[in-house]
């Protein structure tokens, strides 16, 4: 090869590494809740995909195929040249060697090429952060998941940490596995009782069928009465996000809605949240079924018969001040910073508070706090959360055995009057 062609060739790719490490610098130092957006982290796999590719041969797996389908520029002939197309349309989906057929309506001539023998994008939007061009193809789960090692909720939560101090910046934390999995999404169906669709990350045992049929809840509060709102959500006000069709855009909700939904999350989350004796062999504190747990309702707290939920715990009848300190750590205000707890940064519900608290006027904030404080007051029982933890278990004075012959840890619970038997 010439001198000149390498020297050419070596400056071609070192200003192609120089423009992808502005891109990627610009989204770190962009704001957090426009980087965790699909668009976003969308470029962001496909620059790293492309810096890879400058020093060896593009990764043509079946997560970069679909990386690639999403990324690159299509070509719509019906015999594409070998040379150009990034690979042959039988390699499409996961890995599997696809059938041909006759039919030329069921195949999709549009393959991802990269002409001149150049990779080039598709369109990118330079607004606030760096970002693909909405509209276009995106990751499916499986990519995403061997891409990025998380589902896009799990990234989200990493990276967009609103009130909660991340987990890599605190020395000495002990990571509990059982307890790791985030909860999972709270959903209402149409016509049936609740179900509850899984997106924590290997949370299989709490996998449910979702509804086919889904319907917004009845709202618990009315607080857009008081003339109350939440901000939108952070978008780019790139010109490309006005072409997309109304199911492409992210449905939006009233406080009263939101705020609902939030406390349905919080309900489930408590439950699923329930700790376990030590010891695979050990039946659970609680006799409630995982079904049941994941129905949990108003109709539970509010069920102060012991014996028809727990099979061992700790009990006693809290004074305001009790529960008012459990609501500042299920609720905390806006000021409160996240630490070293359990149970609580893997609630979603936790998450989407933080995330008001960051966003909304103080003021909203305390009066949302309120409305939750009343309809919580109507509860018979609540869990004694902690600073630390949502479930504590350690033996305390004050509280009293359930049954009384019982040994050992078990969670502690506040009761508003002295419970059932």
């Amino acid at each position: 090869m010439p001198l000149l062609t390498v020297l050419i060739f070596r400056s071609f790719r070192n200003f192609r590494l120089l423009a992808l490490s502005r891109v990627l610098s610009s989204q770190a130092l962009g704001s957090p809740a426009l980087r965790v957006k699909p668009e976003a982290l969308l470029l962001t796999a496909a620059s790293l995909w492309l810096v890879n590719s400058l020093h060896a041969r593009p990764d043509d797996g079946p997560a970069s195929r679909n990386l690639m389908e999403a990324v690159l520029p299509l070509t719509n002939t019906d015999d594409p040249d070998q040379l150009i197309i990034a690979f042959h349309p039988r390699r499409r989906g996961e890995g599997q060697e696809e059938e041909e057929s006759d039919d030329e309506e069921d195949s999709d001539p549009a393959l991802p090429y990269h002409p001149y023998g150049v990779i080039f994008l598709r369109r990118i939007m330079l607004d606030n952060v760096p970002r693909m061009r909405a509209g276009g193809g995106y990751l499916n789960p499986a990519a995403f998941r061997c891409i990025f090692g998380d589902t896009p909720e799990g990234v989200e939560h990493t990276y967009y940490t609103v009130g909660i101090i991340p987990a890599s910046s605190l020395a000495g934390q002990r990571v509990v596995t059982n307890k790791s999995k985030r909860t999972p999404t709270f959903i209402i169906a149409e016509a049936g009782p609740s179900r509850l669709a899984d997106r924590a990350d290997g949370a299989d045992d709490m996998e449910v069928d979702q509804p086919a049929n889904l319907a917004a809840s009845t709202p618990l509060f009315n607080l857009a009465e008081k003339g109350l709102q939440l901000p939108p959500p952070a978008v780019d006000s790139g010109s490309d996000m006005e072409e997309l069709s109304e199911e492409q855009r992210e449905p939006e909700k009233d406080i009263d809605q939101t705020i609902t939904d939030l406390f349905r999350q919080f309900m489930t989350d408590m439950m699923v949240k329930v700790p376990n004796p030590r010891g695979s062999g050990n039946p659970s504190y609680c006799l409630l079924d995982r079904d049941a747990r994941l129905r949990a309702s108003e109709d539970l707290f509010k069920n102060g018969e012991l014996s028809d939920i727990w099979r061992a715990c700790q009990y006693k009848v809290g004074s305001r001040e009790d529960f008012n300190l459990v609501l500042y750590h299920l609720f905390p205000p806006c000021e409160h910073k996240t630490g070293k707890v359990q149970n609580y940064r893997q609630c979603q519900y936790y998450i989407k508070w933080k995330t008001i608290c960051a966003t909304a006027e103080p003021n909203t904030v305390d009066t949302i706090r309120l409305a939750i404080k009343q309809r919580i007051d109507k509860f018979t029982w609540l869990p004694h959360a902690c600073q630390d933890k949502m479930w504590p278990t350690k033996a305390l004075n004050g509280f009293t055995r359930y049954p009384p012959d019982s040994k050992g840890p078990a969670p502690r619970i506040l009761h508003h009057v002295a419970p059932l038997f």
